[in-house]
């Protein structure tokens, strides 16, 4: 009996689209509340996003970490990259901080155009909702690699 397998084919993550990802530490404990250690990360985003070429909108939450990726090229591969990036945090953690991993596996959700408009406020809201700060600008761990946060959100409300 073999394996379901829960997410798209590889090629559904391919091109000019946009996809939620959601991961998760194993003992979900606090681990993302250092500046230092979230723009190390956030630093490994960058170096990702600039070899598979998208944009990245993240929120560090404590215990997980929320992005969604928009790809700038037909042969951008929204997948490959996100692997890449628990790869390469992986790694660190392994190195750095033993006892911290990533579940082994993550949620993820293509978003439709108009999907992006309603998700994104979802995303950059978690610290409201978890009683973290008060409006989501407040909040250090949350941005935007290689786009205007804000002006994507007044593009979007125009929509």
């Amino acid at each position: 009996m073999g394996t379901k397998h829960h997410r798209l084919p590889r090629e559904c993550y391919k091109g000019r689209i946009a996809v939620s990802f959601t991961l998760c530490l194993e003992k979900r404990d606090p681990f993302f509340v250092q500046p230092n250690l979230v723009r190390l990360f956030i630093d490994l985003l960058k170096k990702v996003g600039e070899k598979h070429h998208f944009f990245a909108i993240y929120c560090f939450m404590p215990e997980h970490l929320h992005l969604i990726f928009l790809g700038c090229h037909d042969n951008t591969h929204l997948l490959q990259a996100l692997e890449d990036f628990k790869q390469a945090t992986g790694y660190f953690l392994a190195k750095h901080y033993s006892e911290t991993k990533w579940e082994k596996s993550f949620h993820d959700r293509i978003l439709r155009s108009k999907e992006l408009g309603a998700h994104l406020p979802y995303v950059l809201d978690n610290p409201v909702r978890s009683g973290l700060v008060g409006n989501w600008r407040e909040y250090q761990f949350s941005g935007a690699i290689g786009l205007d946060l804000e002006a994507l959100l007044e593009n979007l409300a125009t929509e």
